[in-house]
């Protein structure tokens, strides 16, 4: 029974020691500094986007970007069944960013979209739509920040 226990406690704590566990937005991985940040299109969808580039604000680096996001949402049906009520929601984020580093200038552009069913309660579909725009928000943080590492 010691043997079991102990090979078991030996195996959670090699694991967890060697998972190559790194934080995602750790300040050590970027080699970046964002200066300005200038939002254009959907300002509550802009801003979320921002709101992710704040560990990057006020570092030193050599490499310095200042951004234009313009970030659009489009929410159309999907699908509608024999009454011709709403069965399916698409979402798509777009968002256009403009990178400026000591007058070099890019244009990239993201999009996002997710696909989901309707629900009977207005308050969970809400939740689930916000929930959705978060995990698009979240991807195409990624996306810039990725796109700003390979500049």
């Amino acid at each position: 029974m010691k043997k079991i226990k102990l090979i078991f406690l030996l195996t959670i704590f090699l694991a967890f020691n060697n998972c190559g566990y790194v934080p995602l937005f750790s300040n050590n991985n970027y080699d970046f500094s964002i200066q300005e940040i200038e939002i254009k299109g959907d300002k509550y969808l802009g801003t979320k986007i921002s709101n992710k580039f704040e560990i990057f604000q006020n570092k030193e680096s050599n490499k310095i970007f200042n951004l234009e996001i313009n970030t659009n949402l489009v929410k159309i049906i999907s699908s509608k069944d024999t009454k011709g009520n709403p069965k399916t929601f698409s979402i798509e984020i777009v968002s256009e960013v403009k990178i400026n580093n000591n007058n070099v200038k890019k244009i990239f552009k993201f999009n996002e979209n997710a696909t989901y069913n309707n629900s009977s309660s207005k308050f969970k579909l809400k939740k689930n739509e916000n929930k959705i725009i978060e995990n698009l928000i979240e991807n195409i943080s990624m996306d810039i920040i990725n796109s700003l590492q390979t500049f």
